[in-house]
């Protein structure tokens, strides 16, 4: 098989992005129990600004798509992403789309000028099939998480204005004319992304 993709095998790995995550949970859960009042509610709407493959793909893409978020008084927080990625293969010749949804659960900890959150998302990534030649190149839809941290700055008490930062881990079996060749497919990256939220 002469596809671009075929790799030997992946194994995923503690990245810095979940030691850092586990690092702010920390902090938060600190934050939370000297804060002795609740927070009000708010809700977000961000943007994906950048995608850079980490994986079996190469370069880097601006994705379209949104990602929905709304903050509890109590200083956890429910969100939903969806997006879509265009990506060149390894060797730069075949132009493909990855569509990735997740649905999240962050903590977040407001202070008087800026706001932390962080957290876990999981769903999936799904490949639109390719042609190679006469061959049919596919893949079922791949589990997907990630772990994001977002940094906000409020602009006034109703508006923050935030930017995030979000590592992504996804792999799936690469088929082959419908036929599973055994060549695993990493769509995994990292997203930054930005967005306004308003607090009431």
């Amino acid at each position: 098989m002469n596809s671009s993709f075929q790799q030997t095998g992946t194994s995923r790995k503690w990245s810095p992005a979940g030691t850092l995550f586990a690092m702010m949970v920390g902090v938060m859960l600190l934050g939370l129990a000297s804060t002795a009042q609740a927070d009000g509610y708010a809700f977000g709407l961000d943007l994906p600004l950048q995608f850079s493959f980490t994986g079996d793909l190469r370069g880097t893409a601006q994705p379209s798509g949104f990602k929905a978020t709304l903050d509890t008084p109590f200083h956890v927080g429910v969100g939903a992403e969806s997006y879509s990625v265009e990506a060149d293969d390894a060797a730069g010749t075949i132009l493909i789309t990855i569509d990735y949804d997740f649905t999240d659960i962050y903590l977040w900890w407001r202070g008087m000028s800026f706001t932390i959150a962080a957290g876990f998302g999981t769903g999936g990534a799904a490949i639109q099939d390719y042609i190679v030649g006469a061959d049919t190149f596919s893949a079922d839809e791949a589990d997907a998480d990630q772990v994001f941290i977002a940094l906000g700055w409020i602009i006034n008490p109703r508006w923050e204005f935030h930017v995030g930062y979000h590592s992504i881990d996804a792999e799936t079996d690469l088929k082959q004319n419908g036929v599973v060749t055994g060549a695993k497919l990493d769509l995994g990256g990292i997203m930054h992304s930005a967005g306004f939220k308003f607090i009431f």
